[in-house]
């Protein structure tokens, strides 16, 4: 399925790779809440982790379903997510929140506390409005921007602990993988990411 050293196939292998060795340390069961066409749970798979992923575009997930993937169809926000309480080790979450309606996002927070197992982690990725709001508000599915305190207090409120907020620009040597292979012309030139522990 992946060829290696070209575009979002390569880049989400790495990606996944990266968030491994910093972040999780060890394999375990995975949800990737917005798994598009796969690219990162076939990364995290490799690495060992057993991968569900949830995504509201049932087309797209049938391919995923006839290649032997574990995903699952929800409207994340509006309604809660197929999955048993606490069963997942990590919930992995890259640019999905700021599609989330606001009046839904503690509800969408609430749903990944709940699906995660005591201890579990979550990482989330979303654009820092502060650093890009023109070309945040250029898409038309952007719906809530985040700022570093307004994720972080969002998942204290959710009680979640252990909560850390960072800024991350991409890998600088991968990112024009990705770049190239969607032709973005504007990029996001930061991103805020959140780890917490439930």
């Amino acid at each position: 399925m992946y060829e290696k050293g070209k575009g979002r196939e390569f880049y989400a292998i790495q990606y996944a790779r990266y968030i491994h060795d910093k972040y999780f340390k060890k394999a375990g069961k995975l949800l990737d809440i917005g798994c598009s066409q796969g690219f990162y749970m076939e990364g995290f798979k490799r690495l060992g982790y057993d991968c569900v992923g949830l995504d509201y575009d049932s087309e797209s997930l049938n391919d995923l379903k006839k290649q032997g993937y574990n995903v699952l169809i929800c409207v994340a926000g509006k309604e809660p997510f197929p999955c048993k309480d606490n069963a997942f080790d990590f919930v992995f979450c890259k640019s999905v929140i700021e599609h989330i309606f606001p009046e839904d996002i503690s509800f969408f927070v609430s749903e990944i506390k709940r699906v995660l197992k005591p201890k579990g982690i979550v990482y989330i990725l979303t654009p820092h409005w502060k650093r890009c709001w023109r070309g945040f508000y250029d898409s038309i599915t952007h719906y809530t921007p985040f700022t570093k305190r307004k994720l972080k207090n969002q998942l204290l409120y959710a009680e979640f602990k252990d909560v850390k907020i960072d800024t991350w620009d991409n890998f600088p040597k991968l990112w024009k993988y990705y770049y190239k292979a969607i032709g973005w012309k504007r990029l996001f030139p930061k991103n805020i990411i959140a780890l917490a522990r439930k």
